[in-house]
């Protein structure tokens, strides 16, 4: 059984944004993420881009933390045709691990950009959002359908359904990390912070 579902933290310490592969939620998470850390709050968490490396190639995946500080690559060159899973699991799972010790120290919120295909088969960030839960941290991550079964298997029904707008996921960030602030009002803050831009979705 997981860690959540063992845990008596509060049913609103995660929050999951159901998005469709059209919606820019890592432009949306890292929008949140910045505006948080310029007043103060102490976010970790990572954010995924795509980034073109040799012409006529696919995109080459990277996970970036939330600060700017660190950025992996965690997409495999299979070659061309494949249909495997280009994401490299194990580079992941050792990302997850450092973000686990970095919970260690005094975090407000924790950043999961997916509960994706990883996450789905057991890894992947997993650990992470479970220590965040024990350790009554916020969480904020995002599902697609594809996920969803999983999802709802592995956070028991514990989390908020937020939809994919700044304004709503800010306002459900301050309510539990500052609720004094919770009425800010997010679309003056965030104003031409987010993209519009399709950004690759597992």
């Amino acid at each position: 059984m997981d860690a959540i579902a063992q845990s008596p933290v509060g049913t609103n310490g995660i929050g999951v944004v159901l998005a469709s592969v059209e919606d820019p939620i890592d432009d949306l998470f890292l929008a949140v993420s910045n505006l948080l850390q310029k007043e103060g709050y102490r976010v970790r968490g990572f954010i995924q881009s795509q980034r073109q490396l040799n012409p006529g190639t696919e995109p080459a995946t990277f996970m970036q933390t939330v600060s700017g500080s660190r950025t992996r690559q965690v997409s495999q060159d299979l070659g061309a045709g494949s249909h495997a899973c280009k994401v490299d699991a194990g580079v992941i799972a050792e990302l997850a691990g450092q973000l686990v010790n970095e919970l260690e120290q005094e975090t407000d919120l924790l950043v999961i950009n997916r509960f994706g295909r990883c996450e789905s088969l057991g890894g992947g960030q997993r650990p992470v959002i479970e220590t965040a839960f024990v350790q009554d941290i916020p969480v904020l991550t995002a599902v697609r359908p594809r996920y969803r079964f999983q999802w709802e298997e592995f956070s028991c029904g514990m989390a908020n359904t937020l939809n994919p707008d700044a304004d709503e996921i800010l306002d459900w960030c301050l309510s539990l990390i500052d609720p004094q602030r919770a009425s800010f009002h997010a679309g003056v803050a965030l104003h031409g912070q987010t993209g519009t831009g399709r950004v690759a979705y597992d």
